[in-house]
């Protein structure tokens, strides 16, 4: 099965709800991407979606999508509690260090083209607040593609001019 097509057709079938939809697969598949960027881009480059919408409805859809990171995160603490609680402890001492700063670190990864699946697991394995790292990754990620969209939207116009 090809993903890119599912994508593909997703967003285009079903307009914002579908880039929501193609966000979430794209976006929830661990280590493995998928290219809803350059949908997104393209979209908007086209001027099929008011920018500021499709990095919303890509961004809410890449944040729900990037949960999946968390929750198996939360599945690898909890066998490590069963199994070995020395390294517990350590991870519970890692976790009260990560409290102060971890909604702008969680941010950051969102929102830069980073691997954030790295950062979704460490969440769930230090079992950081779920609400907040919700919180962190929806701004992030809604931020990130905000930016792609207007890029594209203004991007593919000023290529054009300098090549035509």
């Amino acid at each position: 099965m090809d993903f890119s097509q599912v994508l593909l057709d997703l967003a285009s079938e079903y307009g914002l709800i579908g880039f929501f939809a193609a966000s979430v697969i794209a976006n929830a598949t661990i280590f493995l991407p998928l290219p809803i960027e350059l949908l997104v881009f393209a979209a908007a480059g086209l001027k099929l979606y008011n920018p500021l919408l499709l990095g919303l409805f890509a961004g809410a859809g890449a944040a729900v999508g990037e949960l999946t990171g968390y929750f198996l995160g939360r599945a690898g603490n909890i066998a490590l509690e069963k199994f070995n609680p020395k390294d517990s402890k350590k991870i519970i001492e890692f976790k009260k260090k990560v409290e102060e700063k971890g909604m702008a670190i969680i941010f950051v990864f969102a929102a830069l083209p980073l691997a954030f699946d790295i950062a979704g697991i460490a969440s769930g394995l230090i079992k950081f607040d779920l609400r907040k790292f919700f919180i962190a990754l929806f701004c992030g990620k809604v931020l990130r593609y905000i930016v792609v969209a207007y890029a594209g939207f203004y991007g593919i116009e000023m290529i054009r001019n300098l090549i035509f």
